[in-house]
């Protein structure tokens, strides 16, 4: 007899530039806190989830066993995890995240696999007055963030994963059972998701939202997006079909793509399409100055540009020669 193990993590994350306007006061009176950045690797993931850096975790862990190729046996197990920000208080006022009972249909069996699916979350704490329902019924509470993820093992030994589905806030990280990132959550839409009805629009009340996934940026993307951060750049917002950079046109800007799905354009051919972390520019700034693609945007996008004269050259080129198809323009 046979025992297939496999697990996924779903680590969900309030983004320092994810709140604009008005809700950010919450946090500026300390009643609500931004998260730092998971890591691209967990190598210790009780260890992770014990330091609860984190607002929420989506722990799935399952297991089949498996006599002459058939499956006789299966087991899931794991929860949700509160990251440890879960209360803040000033001046005698407190608003606390909490869990929400998980989420766990029956496993669909099939002959040569088992599909576990679990959602998991709860309410962030970030509480705020607000208006919802077709009446425009006043309402102080927070709204829930969650994470709807699949896990399937199969007989041959081999376990995959995938997002179902998400809330439209705040930013959702998928880790495989050997800590590694995989994808993120390509968009964040906080008046979606602020101004929903919480008690119906969720998976607590039937209503699922489908997550649109990008895959994780690069390890020197990642430290590229910390040093465009730290410049303290400003952002721009563009609309589904706008273009960031033309193909041909001058350009002496890196941009940080920190929000929705931007695709590349060549000649008038699509070769790729870029989600959140991605850092693109690089081309034009290594090649004189003129864009090599077009970029345009596929869903809303925010990206921070930062002229490409403060980020170090020797890392850009690293960049420009790591790409598989170089889409930087």
């Amino acid at each position: 007899m046979t025992r297939i193990d496999g697990a996924v993590l779903a680590v969900t994350w309030i983004p320092r530039e994810a709140v604009e306007g008005p809700a950010r006061l919450p946090f500026q009176l300390g009643l609500a806190h931004f998260d730092d950045p998971p890591p691209e690797r967990i190598d210790d993931e009780p260890a992770f989830l014990i330091a609860g850096e984190f607002t929420f975790a989506n722990d799935v862990r399952a297991w089949i066993e498996v006599e002459d190729g058939a499956i006789v046996d299966r087991g899931v197990g794991g929860g949700v995890v509160l990251g440890h920000r879960a209360r803040a208080e000033t001046e005698g006022v407190m608003f606390a995240r909490q869990t929400y009972p998980v989420l766990r249909p029956d496993p669909q069996v099939q002959a040569d696999r088992v599909r576990f699916v679990q959602t998991g979350g709860g309410s962030t704490g970030l509480a705020a007055p607000r208006r919802l329902g077709p009446r425009g019924e006043a309402h102080v509470g927070a709204p829930p963030a969650w994470t709807t993820v699949a896990l399937t093992l199969h007989t041959d030994g081999r376990a995959e994963h995938e997002v179902i589905g998400a809330s439209a806030f705040p930013r959702h990280w998928i880790y495989d059972d050997v800590g590694r990132l995989q994808v993120k959550t390509a968009l964040i839409e906080f008046d979606d998701w602020f101004y929903r009805d919480a008690g119906r629009a969720t998976p607590w009340g039937g209503v699922d939202t489908p997550a649109l996934v990008a895959t994780a940026e690069s390890a020197l993307e990642r430290r590229l997006s910390q040093a465009i951060i730290g410049t303290d750049p400003p952002f721009r917002r563009l609309r589904r079909g706008e273009e960031l950079v033309r193909q041909g046109d001058e350009g002496g800007e890196l941009f940080l793509l920190f929000d929705g799905v931007l695709e590349v354009e060549r000649d008038g051919e699509v070769i790729a399409r870029l989600g959140p972390g991605a850092v693109v520019g690089e081309a034009a700034l290594l090649s004189g100055g003129v864009r090599n693609a077009t970029l345009r945007a596929i869903t809303a996008v925010r990206v921070a540009a930062v002229p490409g004269d403060r980020i170090d050259r020797g890392a850009l080129a690293a960049l420009f020669a790591q790409r598989e198809v170089p889409g930087g323009s």
